[in-house]
């Protein structure tokens, strides 16, 4: 099956929360497609798959810089609403709770407390500080830049990295 690749020359515009009706040049409207990201942890602005209610792929945007200004705002404001992973900000503490490793944090949504199983595989590290943490809930959660944290925060993530 060839893949349709996107690189410019169509406009999105808003249809549901989370679904967009593609128009190309030629005045064509795929109407409620959902976007998601191939690889949502490594490269969130690149290869952009659009999806029917069916499940079937209808283009892949192989970077969003190729749209134009609001296309690209929309579907960025679409792909934050769908994929949402709070943002550490403070590691107020962490403590092993049998077979689990209870955190409680600051995020950009507020305090939060969430448990980990496996600190060898819940929690990678990243290219340039990036932290992600997988919780037993299977929710994740990142701290953007581990350079910004303040020392009670490093010493408390230290223990588990």
């Amino acid at each position: 099956m060839a893949r349709n690749y996107i690189d410019g020359g169509v406009t999105f515009k808003r249809h549901g929360f989370v679904t967009v009706d593609m128009i190309a040049a030629d005045g064509t409207v795929t109407e409620e497609l959902e976007p998601r990201r191939l690889f949502p942890v490594n490269d969130m602005d690149n290869y952009i798959s659009l999806l029917d209610a069916d499940g079937k792929e209808h283009g892949i945007i192989r970077s969003l810089s190729s749209l134009d200004e609001d296309s690209r705002k929309l579907l960025c404001d679409i792909l934050e609403e769908y994929y949402i992973v709070p943002k550490i900000t403070e590691v107020i503490e962490v403590y092993e709770k049998g077979s689990v490793n209870r955190w409680t944090v600051m995020t950009d949504h507020g305090l939060c407390s969430f448990q980990i199983r496996a600190r060898y595989t819940d929690i990678k590290i990243l290219p340039n500080g990036r932290i992600l943490i997988r919780d037993t809930n299977d929710n994740r959660y990142e701290i953007p830049d581990v350079t910004k944290l303040n020392k009670h925060s490093m010493h408390e993530l230290n223990s588990q990295i």
